[in-house]
């Protein structure tokens, strides 16, 4: 997900702001800082990543995921009042274009 948004939705987009939450290595463990900042390095990822410690268990007000009621590979939009306006698990092409009509929308 995080090449696509970089890769097709920021070129497209330049004025949305990308924030993205790194939550876990495989299935259970959660991601140390060590970790996430390798994987950001080797993927050469620019937008601002956050990282959510508290996964698996994201129902803690701590969570990010918990907070947002999110579960892996779901994407919220927010407008410019950070209202949501798109939340939804996005798994293939037809999820990624309906992100991308949502981002067409917002002005």
């Amino acid at each position: 997900m995080s090449r696509w948004l970089q890769q097709t939705a920021q070129p497209q987009h330049p004025d949305v702001q990308i924030l993205e939450a790194f939550t876990r290595v495989g299935s259970y463990y959660p991601v140390d800082i060590a970790t996430c900042n390798q994987w950001v390095t080797k993927t050469g990822i620019t937008h601002p990543m956050l990282r959510d410690k508290e996964f698996p268990q994201p129902t803690t007000k701590l969570s990010i995921y918990g907070a947002l009621g999110l579960k892996m590979k779901d994407i919220i939009v927010v407008d410019r009042n950070l209202k949501i306006v798109f939340k939804q698990n996005v798994v293939d092409q037809f999820g990624l274009n309906k992100v991308l009509s949502v981002l067409s929308g917002l002005k």
